[in-house]
């Protein structure tokens, strides 16, 4: 299962095994304000019916600010950030690089998107 899918499970709580631990901790989703993978870990399912369309972006959080873009494959009439920002999902993937930045919609304060040109 991919982090996007079990984060956004309606499960509260998840394990996770900090790098210099041996022992996991349960973690309440609730809480959680960002988890960050490599892009690997995470790859983007093929839905051939739904292109991607990359939109550029800035998620602030208090004083945590992630510059990246949201990858949205939705009906071509719901294609805005703002339909992607008012999807169900708990969590919403900022890509950056090869990471992969799952954010708590919960805890973002602001969305500006990014105009090109």
């Amino acid at each position: 299962m991919r982090p996007s899918e079990w984060l956004n499970e309606p499960l509260p709580f998840f394990p996770f095994l900090p790098d210099d631990s041996d022992s996991a901790l349960l973690l309440n989703k609730n809480q959680v304000l960002v988890v960050s993978v490599p892009a690997a870990v995470d790859p983007v399912p093929a839905y051939p019916e739904l292109p991607g369309y990359e939109r550029k972006v800035v998620v602030e959080c208090g004083p945590r600010i992630i510059e990246g873009s949201f990858l949205i494959q939705l009906p071509e009439h719901h294609r805005r950030t703002l339909d992607y920002l008012n999807q169900d999902e708990r969590f919403l993937t900022v890509r950056v690089g090869d990471s992969r930045h799952f954010v708590q919609k919960h805890h973002i304060t602001r969305v500006i998107e990014v105009r090109e040109g």
